[in-house]
C-alpha cells in the first residue's frame, strides 16, 4: 500500500510528518524534562511532555493556515498509530485500546487549546497555570523546575516560529537547552 500512496503523491507528506513527529520524540525523551523539569518520569509524565510539545507544533502549524494542515494531520495520525501501539505493548486489551486512544486525543485536543491560548499571553500566569494543571496534574513541582518548563516551552515555541515551514517538514525544530 505505501508504493500506492508514494505513487499518488502522499507517500512524501507522510514521510515529512514522521520525520517532524520523530523529532519531537526524541526531544520529549531528552532526561532534562524529568530531571531539571521534575516532570514525573512515569507513562503519565510522557505523556503529559509529548502532548505538551506537540501542542507547541501544532500551534506554529496553525500559523500556516491551509498550508499546515496536511503536516498537522499527518502527525495527529502518527500519534494515534504511537498511542495504540505504546497501549498494545503495555498489555492493553483489544476492545479498549481504541476508547484509550480516543481519550489521549481529547486531552491532547484540550491542551493544544490551552497552550495556544497561554502562549499567546503576555503575563506568564497563564502559561504557568496550564503547565501545573496539565503536565503536574495539579502538583506544585516548586518553583525553579516550574521556571525550567516555562522557559523550556518559551524558547521551543520562539525557534518553531522563527523556522520555516519547509525546516518543519525536515523536522529542524532546533533544540536548545535553556
Amino acid at each position: 500500500m505505501s508504493w500506492f500512496r508514494t505513487l499518488f503523491g502522499r507517500g512524501g507528506k507522510r514521510r515529512q510528518a514522521e520525520t517532524l513527529y520523530a523529532a519531537v520524540v526524541a526531544m520529549v525523551r531528552q532526561p532534562d524534562w524529568y530531571v531539571r523539569g521534575r516532570v514525573p518520569d512515569t507513562v503519565d509524565g510522557r505523556f503529559d511532555v509529548l502532548a505538551l510539545a506537540l501542542s507547541t507544533v501544532f500551534a506554529r502549524l496553525h500559523k500556516e493556515g491551509e498550508a499546515g494542515v496536511p503536516l498537522s494531520k499527518g502527525l495527529l495520525e502518527l500519534f494515534v498509530d504511537d498511542m495504540d501501539n505504546a497501549l498494545r505493548e503495555m498489555g492493553v486489551g483489544d476492545l479498549s485500546v481504541g476508547k484509550q486512544v480516543q481519550k489521549m486525543v481529547e486531552a491532547l485536543n484540550g491542551r493544544q487549546q490551552a497552550y495556544r491560548t497561554a502562549l499567546a499571553e503576555p503575563d506568564a500566569a497563564a502559561l504557568r497555570a496550564a503547565l501545573v494543571r496539565n503536565v503536574y496534574r495539579g502538583e506544585d513541582p516548586g518553583p525553579k523546575a516550574l521556571d525550567w518548563l516555562e522557559e523550556r516551552i518559551r524558547a521551543l515555541d520562539a525557534r518553531l516560529s522563527a523556522l520555516s515551514l519547509d525546516n518543519l517538514k525536515r523536522g529542524q525544530i532546533g533544540e536548545e537547552r535553556p
